[in-house]
């Protein structure tokens, strides 16, 4: 079986520079588009993500899943494949036409609402969970990091001008379809052809239908806020909540990598039997998203004040209230995402999921409805957390019992002390500098500083069993190779 270690390497190296796009075309793109076309931009994205989520289905995870449990035998991975394909490439026709229609009758801008077609024709060729649940996630990694980075550099091409808006959702929208392309020629390396009955084509849909309501249920609290921001309120509020909410979850992306590098194989461990080793990465995984989560929760609220007007620019100031209260999610993202991700799934807990996600979307819209129409882009702020605390403690309830997660609470209190700590010191320090990029650049470096020195100090003299399974024989390794 492929390496976790490479796997998670791998996936860690695509999305820095998932994270390291953002960072750098956010202030090109704030400057040039300003808030409202910005938020148009954000507004018409999530009416099309909808479609795409609705021609997916639940098949990134049903897929993962099916393929994963298969893949010791070819023959198995290839009916797989291709009777779960058929059944993602009908309904991808089906509803593409369904957004044509929209567009040109309902859409408010049919212009731009048509330039993001291609992104929903992209649901149609996505097949980035064949790759998943084999384990292959380099194959995935190398063409996403060769497209994302023809995407960085063609944007300061053409995203300038009179036309900025179109051209920047053309450009992001073919790189979708780009991106979920040029996987097929690798697709025959892994998979024979095998034309699947319309029985097994049809048997995908109720487990689908199970996976899909969760996706959906999630979307009302990734995805609904702009779109209500952008009925309730104004497109300047959609853009501030837009780029607030990516600088929050930029840092997320690291902890979403585990989760996607764990799946398969906690899949595959317990179709085994093998529960016992399943757990045990369970728990590794558990501590390293928590003390991630920790630093960047605490880091970026640190930071927040003095990051909005030097990143996005003047004008966007009120995007630092918003990065400090957004980021106040992170801890029960992590938490979820594990048990997501590393139990739930694998083990067919689906019901539990789905109720999950199902509380944080009522939450989610309840907190909006009563808050957007006041507050703007902070009442959505507000909501997002609510929503993602009440997806956690769903979770963390319907596996109660099971899990030692009292002991992973009070194994990571020590880090979110020191994150803590962390706040206050580079809060400080904002303060005495004022905003501008040394006293940006300045509050970063101790931050990181402090962090992980007090961290490795901590690991070091109580021995933490994590750091001593995982951390110290990587930090060996690299002296080791430093040395010779």
């Amino acid at each position: 079986m492929k390496s976790v270690k490479l796997n998670l390497i791998d996936n860690i190296a695509y999305q820095v520079l998932a994270i390291g796009m953002p960072l750098i075309t956010a202030p090109y793109l704030s400057r040039m588009l300003g808030a409202a076309n910005l938020g148009t931009y954000s507004y018409t994205f999530s009416v099309a993500n909808y479609f795409v989520l609705f021609a997916m289905l639940g098949v990134n995870n049903y897929g993962n899943r099916c393929v994963a449990r298969a893949r010791d035998n070819r023959a198995a991975v290839s009916r797989e494949f291709w009777s779960v394909y058929s059944f993602q490439a009908l309904l991808s026709v089906l509803v593409a036409a369904v957004y044509v229609g929209y567009s040109l009758v309902v859409a408010d801008d049919v212009v731009v609402s048509l330039i993001w077609l291609p992104y929903v024709f992209s649901a149609g060729l996505d097949v980035n969970w064949l790759f998943f649940g084999l384990e292959e996630f380099r194959t995935t990694v190398a063409r996403n990091f060769a497209v994302k980075l023809a995407t960085f550099v063609l944007m300061f091409i053409v995203v300038r001008g009179a036309h900025a808006l179109w051209a920047y959702c053309l450009l992001m929208s073919l790189s979708y379809l780009v991106s979920v392309a040029v996987l097929w020629p690798f697709v025959r390396h892994h998979v024979d052809l095998y034309r699947p009955s319309m029985g097994e084509v049809l048997s995908h849909l109720r487990p689908n239908l199970v996976l899909f309501v969760p996706v959906i249920a999630v979307s009302l609290y990734t995805v609904l806020d702009k779109v209500m921001l952008g009925q309730m309120s104004s497109m300047e509020q959609t853009g501030y909540f837009d780029n607030a909410l990516k600088v929050a979850q930029m840092p997320f992306t690291l902890i979403t990598a585990l989760g996607t590098v764990m799946l398969p194989r906690a899949s595959n461990l317990m179709a085994k039997g093998e529960r016992a080793e399943a757990q045990r990465y369970l728990g590794i995984s558990m501590w390293l998203a928590l003390t991630l989560s920790s630093a960047f929760a605490f880091g970026l609220s640190g930071v927040a004040d003095v990051f909005a007007p030097v990143f996005f620019g003047p004008g966007f100031e009120a995007c630092g209230p918003l990065i400090c209260v957004i980021v106040l999610e992170m801890p029960f993202m992590a938490w979820a995402n594990v048990l997501r991700t590393q139990y739930l799934i694998p083990a067919g807990r689906d019901r539990a999921y789905v109720l999950s996600v199902f509380a944080g979307a009522l939450v989610n819209v309840a907190v909006n409805l009563a808050l957007i129409p006041r507050l703007g882009a902070m009442g959505a702020a507000v909501g997002t957390i609510a929503a993602e605390a009440a997806v956690c403690l769903v979770q963390a309830w319907s596996v109660a019992g099971e899990l030692p997660q009292r002991r992973w609470f009070l194994e990571n209190l020590p880090f979110y002390a020191i994150g803590l700590v962390m706040f206050l010191a580079v809060r400080a320090l904002g303060a005495a500098m004022g905003a501008s990029v040394v006293a940006l650049v300045a509050q970063v470096a101790l931050g990181a500083a402090l962090f992980a020195g007090l961290a490795l100090i901590w690991c070091k003299a109580t021995r933490n069993a994590y750091y001593v399974q995982v951390v110290e024989p990587m930090i060996s390794k690299v002296a080791a190779k430093v040395r010779g």
